[in-house]
């Protein structure tokens, strides 16, 4: 995924301004270290992310550190994580778009419950794969590249 900026025309894919003390300290964190001041932890590439917390109006929520970058994650890599599709587009402003991921259940294991719900409940003869839903809802990108 690119990063944001100003010229991004990706849904909800743009973040926080954050200052050049705040960008030197994020710099510095190791992965999964957490940030002394602002609490929040670098995420680790090659574990599942942190939970989102995602607090009240007065504020409270936590957000990452991206694993790269020096900034924190956008809305739209937070979705990324919960499994929402790119064409998926939040609305409202602020912390508002990030409470609704934070809140969501994520999109493929809905999916994978549907398909449990079927099979048990209503006795369907064949359940999707976890690469079918993954294409059904355009997520190629949690495939594996052969």
């Amino acid at each position: 995924m690119p990063e944001p900026g100003e010229f991004s025309f990706i849904p909800n894919h743009s973040g926080r301004k954050h200052s050049q003390r705040i960008i030197d300290r994020y710099h510095k964190l190791r992965f999964g270290e957490r940030d002394p001041k602002t609490r929040i932890n670098r995420l680790h590439p090659e574990k599942p992310s942190y939970t989102i917390i995602v607090g009240s109006d007065k504020g409270g929520g936590k957000g990452h550190v991206h694993p790269f970058s020096p900034r924190e994650v956008t809305p739209r890599e937070s979705a990324r994580m919960q499994t929402f599709p790119d064409w998926w587009e939040f609305y409202g402003t602020g912390r508002h778009v990030i409470r609704q991921v934070g809140n969501a259940v994520p999109p493929l294991f809905a999916a994978q419950l549907a398909e449990h719900i079927k099979l048990h409940i209503f006795g369907a003869k064949r359940v999707r794969s976890n690469g079918e839903l993954a294409e059904i809802l355009g997520l190629e990108y949690l495939q594996e590249k052969k």
